[in-house]
């Protein structure tokens, strides 16, 4: 009967394995040391590291918080504008520079559509291009 224990072991671990994982089970095993300290304060009211306590302390704000909490993001405005009117033909046909259109061309591109602010820009962008694209294309056929 001393063979038992081990296969009763071995059945005890498989059975744990193929058991449900509870994450919350899993989080407060982790951290099960934390338990015993009991720190009350917050990371606002934590005494500052040396290098900073020259600073002065968060004001509160006017609705009672403290400096460093923010409250919220305030949300713009939306724009309910009609989008029906907006067409890449008219873009490509206002801004895109010299003879090109809106449509498909196999013919490499001689310089940009839009105009770029630099020089540094200008010599830069067909070659960065080019490489970007043969590396899509690569990626692509390897796949």
């Amino acid at each position: 009967m001393g063979f038992c224990l081990p296969l009763v072991r071995l059945h005890d671990a498989k059975m744990r394995a193929e058991a449900p994982i509870d994450d919350s089970a899993v989080v407060d095993d982790l951290f099960d040391f934390l338990k015993g300290q009991k720190d009350t304060t917050t990371a606002s009211e934590a005494p500052a590291p040396t290098a900073f306590r020259d600073l002065p302390a968060p004001r509160p704000s006017e609705n009672g918080a403290a400096g460093d909490i923010i409250m919220g993001v305030p949300q713009a405005p939306e724009d309910n504008e009609d989008l029906s009117e907006y067409k890449f033909q008219k873009f490509a046909a206002t801004y895109f520079q010299g003879a090109y259109s809106h449509q498909y061309s196999k013919k490499p591109l001689k310089h940009s559509l839009l105009p770029l602010q630099t020089q540094g820009d200008q010599l830069v962008s067909p070659e960065t291009l080019h490489l970007l694209l043969g590396q899509l294309i690569t990626l692509l056929i390897t796949k």
